[in-house]
């Protein structure tokens, strides 16, 4: 599977870590965005919902379109978990791993 981790518009975004899970880097005062772009995973397919379980974080907004979804989070130290349903009944998981740093 190919992913592709758009970065958020500032200095730091998204990490794929040593066992491939994805791992963001934010600060306890930030409020940051974070796009995951699904195009290669999707193929011909596209994004019909997007669930959302936060744990020691908090999720402030979300979005997405049929090939990417968009988070923003405040908080550190915790997990973002997210289940993608597409239009063809397919149903896959992606977990952020949160993990705190200086500004």
């Amino acid at each position: 599977m190919t992913r592709t981790h758009v970065l958020r518009k500032d200095r730091r975004g998204l990490s794929v870590g040593s066992t491939g899970n994805l791992i963001a880097y934010q600060d306890k005062d930030e409020t940051l965005d974070y796009t995951i772009d699904w195009s290669a995973w999707l193929g011909s397919d596209t994004i019909s919902s997007v669930a959302y379980t936060a744990n020691g974080i908090t999720l402030t907004s979300s979005s997405n379109t049929t090939t990417s979804v968009t988070v923003w989070t405040t908080g550190t130290a915790g997990e973002l978990v997210m289940t993608i349903t597409t239009t063809a009944g397919r149903v896959k998981q992606e977990t952020i791993t949160f993990k705190e740093t200086a500004a």
